[in-house]
């Protein structure tokens, strides 16, 4: 029985590197799911009480700026073509360019979000 335990301990902390990594390159997604996963196996785990919400918010900081970003391309895109732009080239660049506008926008308007 004590190797089990054992067994179950080391996946628990591999689990738990693995999140850890997963954080550090901003896969919150991921880092969230794993640390779920060790919740589940190990209630109050080392510092999954502050990892969990960490990872929760990164994710929705995420989700927030994907949406604006792809929000805003769409709109540039959609105003360079009724504007009379057919170039393929040309509606690709007004479309990426719409896309970093929408990153920075995004994430100024979660830190405003996030201030008030």
């Amino acid at each position: 029985m004590g190797s089990t335990s054992a067994s179950l301990d080391e996946r628990v902390e591999a689990a738990y590197q693995k999140a850890q990594e997963y954080l550090g390159k901003g896969s919150y997604a991921r880092a969230l799911k794993v640390l779920r996963q060790i919740e589940r196996l190990r209630p109050g785990y080392k510092d999954l009480a502050t990892l969990i919400p960490q990872a929760e918010e990164g994710k929705r900081v995420q989700n927030f700026v994907q949406w604006v970003a792809i929000l805003i391309g769409s709109v540039a895109f959609l105003v360079a073509w009724f504007l009379g732009v057919r170039s393929d080239l040309a509606l690709l660049a007004v479309g990426a360019a719409g896309i970093l506008l929408g990153i920075v926008v995004g994430n100024v308007l979660y830190a405003r979000r996030a201030r008030s």
